[in-house]
């Protein structure tokens, strides 16, 4: 599709926090120039892996540009296991403002207590234009 902005980043990466953070390898990030429809279809994708079975590991993303906003659970998508494990989350967002935005991806665990961790590799976000 025409406009389709894609990034990845393949470094693995640890957090133990309960709040959306960026990792120390930040991103991936892509910027797009939202259309007059306000629309856009945004895809995050991460291998996931809990220190144990209770924790939940969560990816989500953030705008900032001619839209801003925090990272979401509504547009997260999450796992559990002490296994790796690679899954996508797809949102279709009406944004109130054209113009270019950057969307960054974001991470937080949910939990498995204070010493709970969670890591991510092979991280992708993917954003497309809709009429």
């Amino acid at each position: 599709t025409a406009g389709t902005v894609a990034d990845s980043v393949a470094t693995s990466e640890l957090t133990t926090s309960l709040a959306y953070i960026p990792l120390n390898t930040a991103g991936p990030a892509v910027t797009l120039t939202i259309p007059a429809s306000g629309r856009v279809l945004v895809s995050v994708t991460s291998g996931m892996t809990g220190s144990s079975g209770a924790v939940s590991c969560v990816m989500s993303f953030a705008g900032t540009g001619a839209n801003i906003f925090a990272a979401s659970d509504a547009n997260a998508v999450t796992l559990s296991a002490g296994t790796l494990q690679r899954a996508s989350a797809s949102s279709v967002l009406t944004l109130p403002s054209a113009g270019s935005t950057t969307f960054t991806a974001m991470y937080k665990r949910e939990g498995g207590g204070g010493a709970a961790t969670c890591a991510f590799v092979n991280r992708s976000i993917m954003a497309i234009p809709l009429p």
